[in-house]
């Protein structure tokens, strides 16, 4: 904070009558600190690699599976939603990639997504 006494841009940086500027570091900053020095690392770019795939599988419970919002009140019915949720897109993981194998599959990823989309209209 000393360099802003000799700073020639001072009168810009506050509308202060004593050209004084408060600043204040929180608690959570050196966090931050901690953080950006972390994000240039190579370690942060693999943890960032393995990252992209998840995210698709977040989207799509989000858009396609209901959990945008919690249909039940409580941590145990929420969470049992999100395990079933879960369990859905791995099924539906499994047929894709049994698919590949045997195209013959398709009409059970159509049931499975019809049930789906009956029980997050309210059907159960």
């Amino acid at each position: 904070m000393t360099s802003c006494k000799v700073c020639p841009l001072k009168a810009q940086c506050t509308n202060a009558k004593e050209g004084r500027r408060t600043v204040r570091i929180f608690d959570w900053q050196e966090g931050t600190y901690e953080s950006e020095v972390y994000n240039k690392t190579e370690e942060f770019k693999k943890d960032m690699k393995l990252r992209q795939p998840i995210e698709g599988k977040f989207s799509e419970m989000k858009r396609f599976h209901g959990l945008v919002r919690a249909k039940y009140r409580g941590l145990k019915k929420v969470g049992l939603q999100c395990y079933f949720t879960t369990a859905l897109i791995n099924i539906k993981r499994w047929i894709n990639y049994l698919q590949g194998i045997n195209k013959s599959l398709q009409g059970t990823i159509d049931q499975i997504n019809n049930k789906c989309s009956y029980f997050y209209k309210g059907g159960l």
